[in-house]
């Protein structure tokens, strides 16, 4: 695993500014482009410096210090993140940066939306079905072998796994569906359409990971249930599934939040608009 210590820190130290490439300039209404320029100029300058220092840090660390603690430099990622990208981004694009409400201004539709959630009530009982279907199967191969070994432990991490990943991803769509949505003064049907977009695509993501999790879990269970003929196979599958879910996660978080910061933009464009 030599390979993972020093791929993995140097991929979460080099990701903040490789990030930053991605986001493009979205000039302020109400901003002097020769200022915005240069403060991005500076902004970007500062980053990619600090980024450079922090990779020299982390060889240096990787030459002469032991690989567990060379491993842990991946946290390196939050103050260049924290300190170094999001100043940036907010320069680049103001909708990154935080939403004022004046006071008094209700945020949010009044409408009870967390009873209306575009993930439909039978896909849960779908998904539920599934695993308990995949219960029975592990139940009968735990009951031929006798249940010796580890088998009642898998069964049992099988059996509390499908219940958390799908319970957690019901609460995480109620969750988004009910979280507050500023409005403009006009009411724009544009804005709301947009929130309401939001709304389903993280409600799918959501509700995709939470399945894909209890899938996974239920897989490597099943087939340590098999036998130790496929230890290797569920080994492989558990680890490579998992990080595939943790990369999806990541994707799928970073999409959201750029979907969030244009949400920001337009709402700020139409309360300007609005006060003209």
């Amino acid at each position: 695993m030599d390979w993972f210590n020093l791929c993995f820190p140097l991929f979460m130290i080099l990701s903040p500014a490789v990030f930053s490439l991605f986001i493009k300039k979205v000039p302020a209404n109400d901003a002097d482009k020769g200022a915005q320029e240069s403060k991005i100029d500076r902004l970007r300058t500062r980053l990619w410096f600090w980024t450079t220092i922090a990779v020299i840090v982390f060889a240096a660390c990787y030459l002469w210090l032991p690989r567990e603690l060379t491993r842990q430099m991946w946290v390196l990622f939050f103050p260049l993140w924290f300190v170094c990208v999001m100043p940036l981004l907010q320069a680049k694009d103001r909708g990154w940066g935080p939403i004022h409400v004046p006071e008094g201004t209700r945020s949010a539709s009044l409408a009870p939306r967390d009873r209306v959630s575009p993930v439909p009530g039978w896909t849960w009982g779908l998904a539920l079905a599934v695993w308990l279907v995949g219960i029975a199967i592990l139940v009968w191969l735990l009951a031929r072998q006798s249940a010796q070994g580890q088998g009642w432990w898998v069964g049992f991490f099988a059996f509390f796994g499908g219940p958390f990943w799908l319970a957690g991803g019901y609460l995480g769509v109620r969750m988004f569906l009910v979280e507050a949505e500023p409005i403009d003064p006009g009411a724009s049907q544009e804005l709301a359409d947009a929130y309401e977009e939001f709304r389903r695509f993280k409600a799918w993501m959501v509700y995709g990971l939470s399945c894909a999790a209890m899938l996974l879990f239920l897989s490597v269970s099943l087939l340590l249930a098999l036998g130790p003929q496929y230890e290797m196979i569920a080994i492989w599958i558990g680890a490579g599934g998992g990080s595939l879910l943790g990369i999806l996660g990541g994707v799928f978080g970073t999409y959201g939040s750029i979907r969030r910061a244009r949400l920001a933009r337009l709402l700020m464009d139409l309360r300007e608009e609005a006060q003209r």
